[in-house]
């Protein structure tokens, strides 16, 4: 029973955006609307971890907690898609060429904003926690806006659920990621003495650090909530530095471990090593593993 009050509103969420269309909700106006959106609860997040007491032995908990997964995860996963590029033939990059600086500086500054709201949002946190209430209430409430509006965009990006799915490198990719990092979050789990269920959600926003802390916070945990921020965060910046190197060796490793962010922030520099016939892979495997960020992770933290 926690399990669908916890995923179903959610997943109705989410859902409701992708599949009705509202002239209202214009791609623009989504998109600023999430970004507007995602820095304000990122900012409440940082209010929640500022007004816990021993913020800073949290801190470091979460920092910890990060650094573990993010090892296993690094290691499971760029070895399980190293085997599978041999053995379903990805593809290489010809050169090592220097990648688009746009797209790292873009993403480097993007990281650098949310850091900077989370952080304004636990100062703000450590000396108004007694006055200001119902953080916690509010963001749960914004969860529902926010998986509303990603759905929107998930329509509005004219994926074809059905074209996508039937991509056999990009599925490939996605399930040989999605399985290492879930193996990865249950080792780490083991390593933690966390609950099995939590080293699985802490680890499913597959590099959407921008969601993944967000929706464990909202569901209950603000200390798991900053450990996956944190984790996915690295991972993206990561990504980006690792991908012309990985593209040497086969398009697995550089596709899948960018993750959600394959169809995204990390798209740009994936071309430019592979070419123009990486793309529809790109956009198959961040795809699946996005549209699975919102339910895998409320489905692992609603398992008690």
């Amino acid at each position: 029973m926690t399990i669908i009050t916890t995923l179903g509103p959610l997943l109705i969420s989410l859902l409701f955006g992708y599949w009705v269309n509202i002239t209202l909700f214009t791609p623009s106006r989504v998109a600023k609307g999430l970004e507007q959106l995602v820095y304000l609860i990122l900012g409440l997040i940082g209010f929640s971890l500022g007004a816990l007491d021993n913020l800073a032995e949290k801190l470091f908990i979460a920092g910890y907690q990060a650094i573990i997964f993010f090892t296993l995860i690094s290691v499971l996963s760029l070895g399980g898609l190293y085997l599978s590029g041999l053995r379903f033939g990805g593809t290489h990059a010809d050169s090592l060429a220097q990648g688009p600086s746009d797209s790292k500086s873009h993403a480097l500054m993007d990281a650098a904003k949310t850091i900077a709201w989370v952080i304004g949002g636990v100062v703000v946190g450590i000396f108004a926690k007694d006055w200001l209430t119902g953080v916690d209430e509010l963001v749960t409430g914004l969860l529902y806006v926010l998986l509303f509006l990603i759905g929107c965009q998930l329509r509005q990006g004219n994926h074809r659920l059905r074209k996508l799915f039937l991509n056999s490198q990009g599925v490939i990719i996605a399930l040989v990621t999605i399985f290492t990092t879930l193996l990865a979050g249950w080792i780490g789990s083991l390593i933690l003495g966390l609950n099995w269920n939590q080293g699985l959600a802490v680890v499913s926003g597959f590099g959407w650090y921008s969601l993944s802390g967000i929706l464990i916070t909202g569901l209950g945990d603000p200390v798991l909530g900053t450990t996956a921020f944190l984790l996915d965060l690295g991972r993206e910046i990561l990504a980006l530095m690792l991908i012309p190197f990985l593209a040497r060796l086969n398009s697995h490793m550089s596709v899948g471990y960018s993750g959600a962010t394959a169809m995204d922030f990390t798209l740009p520099m994936l071309g430019k090593f592979h070419g123009a016939q990486i793309i529809p892979v790109c956009i198959a495997s961040g795809f699946i593993m996005s549209i699975l960020v919102p339910i895998l992770i409320p489905l692992f933290m609603g398992i008690k």
